[in-house]
């Protein structure tokens, strides 16, 4: 049996409500994209914390410190779920999307619409890596922020299509 993080027991707990926000959420970023991408680069992270049930979405140049001075301030364990290299408008775009589930501050109620979030940029950071894995040694392509934000686009195209094909 598969040992799953907090987090990752979390979304399977709630797979069937997630795939309903997926699209909504997608488009909200794409419809965003051209002033998201004119910010200047960070790293976005996602961090978990499994007793208040709720996730953080920030930003910082070196996450891992990051994750490290939370935990110091907060008396539950975190888990970080993901981070990217991202454009820091994608940060606060995430908070303005997400604002009818803001508990306190970046921290949001872990709601199917957050979990969705979560879940676009897990598979933002994996696109990161395979791209890091398989890139030519001249591109640097698998370290741009564009390419997060062209995650959740491209999922958003998918979903169109899926739905154009269904109607």
């Amino acid at each position: 049996m598969r040992d799953w993080t907090p987090f990752q027991r979390r979304c399977n707990d709630q797979w069937g409500q997630l795939a309903d926000y997926e699209l909504r959420v997608s488009l909200w970023i794409y419809r965003r994209d051209r002033e998201i991408c004119e910010t200047p680069t960070t790293n976005l992270y996602a961090v978990y914390d499994e007793a208040a049930d709720a996730v953080k979405f920030g930003k910082a140049k070196m996450t891992r410190r990051r994750l490290s001075n939370l935990n110091v301030g907060n008396p539950n364990p975190l888990e970080l779920v993901a981070t990217v290299p991202a454009p820091a408008g994608l940060e606060s775009a995430l908070h303005r999307l997400l604002s009818d589930h803001c508990v306190k501050g970046e921290w949001f109620r872990a709601s199917p619409e957050v979990m969705v979030v979560c879940e676009l940029l897990m598979a933002a950071e994996d696109f990161h890596r395979d791209a890091s894995e398989n890139r030519d040694e001249e591109d640097g392509k698998h370290n741009d922020p564009e390419l997060t934000v062209e995650v959740f686009c491209g999922r958003a195209n998918e979903l169109l299509d899926m739905l154009e094909v269904a109607a």
